[in-house]
């Protein structure tokens, strides 16, 4: 019995040393795990889940939006492609993209592309494949993840024999007339000329700044409350939401500032300046009484105004009705005394405006695009002035802009 108690005994001795000796290996390692994830595991770790949580982010804050065919005539089809960056960092974007038939799948035309989108902004990439093929394409854009098509039917391009027999001159440059005087002559720049494209065109002009031909405005020293319009009323609703419009404009001279404004590009509902559209009737920040439409203006202004990278020719794109805009910036070197080639494409819920320096179209300047609402208008504004009578006093020096429009196609 004695025995058996010293066997018992002895067990639990040993029990317990066991016991001891799993809790001393259980400390020991937990203490060293904790010194090796401070030094290592844990900044491998911390490294491993910035660079995850990096991923994420870029993933969450990175949007393609959508796609909108700017110009579907071949050879040289434009396509916009708008991104946006909701982060609060720069994101880099590998993209790549091509076109191909829908009947076969055949590759028509393909490219890489690498850019960079400034932090809580949106970006509009155009991209020119190059194709003969007429028929239906489908264009597929692929960046960082994402992932947009549109199919669409490709067109031959109108008056081909014209344009062959029209001498370009990419990128025309004319000398300043002196004091706003006369804008340049020889006019075209390279571009077919869209021979009575002002036909059927009023003119409302109060302060005789403007001369409307049957092929060309031309507004001279147009001063920052002028308010005069070329336009037409074209029906209820004609500009709904898919149009194309085409256009060129040049800037020829303008006093000290060169802080006259001007809209070559609007439709609306009523006859409308900047101010209207703005400001409305009252000359007050009332938006009951504001004007509707989409509206392009440009303020080829020469001093800054006190914000980073203000100085330089800038332009406004708005929709006034759904309230959306976007400033942009237009090298100077393209602008003045330069003729601004233009496209105006309104599609899959965007408004998209590009630039460019030749008559072709092929040599972009910039693009620009706003979300736009389900508004449709009735009238197309070809000038459009800043100002308001009524409010003429708010625009302060008598600062003034020249230049003239041509060469209007509307598609519809």
């Amino acid at each position: 019995m004695e025995r058996k108690s010293r066997i018992e005994m002895s067990r639990l001795k040993l029990g317990i040393t066991i016991v001891i000796l799993i809790i001393a290996i259980v400390i020991i390692g937990a203490v060293a795990n904790e010194y090796n994830v401070f030094n290592f595991s844990s900044n491998t770790n911390d490294v491993n889940k910035t660079e995850s949580n990096a991923e994420v982010d870029v993933e969450d804050n990175f949007d393609l939006r959508g796609v909108v065919i700017v110009d579907s005539q071949v050879p040289n089809l434009t396509v916009a492609v708008i991104f946006e960056n909701k982060g609060d960092v720069t994101l880099d974007i590998n993209g790549s993209w091509n076109i191909t038939r829908v009947d076969t799948g055949a590759i028509l035309d393909n490219g890489t592309d690498k850019f960079a989108i400034q932090a809580l902004s949106n970006l509009t990439k155009t991209i020119q494949p190059i194709t003969d093929y007429v028929g239906s394409v489908i264009f597929n854009f692929s960046g960082n993840g994402k992932y947009a098509t549109e199919k669409f039917n490709t067109t031959e391009e109108l008056n081909t024999t014209e344009e062959l027999n029209t001498t370009e001159e990419s990128n025309n440059t004319t000398e300043p007339p002196p004091n706003g005087g006369t804008p340049p002559s020889g006019g075209n720049g390279g571009a077919p000329s869209q021979e009575g494209c002002y036909t059927g065109f009023s003119e409302y002009d109060p302060n005789g700044s403007l001369i409307l031909t049957e092929d060309r405005i031309t507004f001279n020293e147009q001063h920052r409350h002028y308010h005069g319009s070329i336009y037409k009323e074209f029906g209820m609703g004609y500009f709904g939401q898919e149009f194309t419009h085409k256009f060129q404009f040049a800037i020829t001279s303008g006093n000290e500032s060169f802080e006259g404004s001007f809209m070559p590009w609007s439709v609306c509902n009523e006859i409308s300046t900047y101010h209207d559209f703005n400001y409305g009737d009252d000359c007050t920040e009332n938006t009951s009484d504001d004007h509707d439409g989409l509206s392009i203006t440009m303020q080829p202004r020469t001093e800054p105004d006190g914000g980073p990278n203000s100085t330089g020719p800038r332009g406004f794109l708005d929709d006034w009705n759904l309230g959306t805009s976007q400033q942009f910036y237009l090298p100077p070197e393209d602008i003045y005394n330069k003729i601004i080639y233009t496209t105006v494409t309104r599609g899959n819920g965007y408004l998209v405006v590009v630039f460019f320096r030749d008559a072709s179209r092929t040599d972009i300047i910039d693009s620009v695009s706003i979300e736009t609402g389900a508004g449709s208008y009735n009238i197309f504004q070809a000038f459009g002035g800043r100002g308001s009578e009524e409010c003429a006093p708010w625009w302060g020096p008598q600062v003034y802009v020249s230049g003239h429009i041509e060469n209007l196609e509307i598609g519809n």
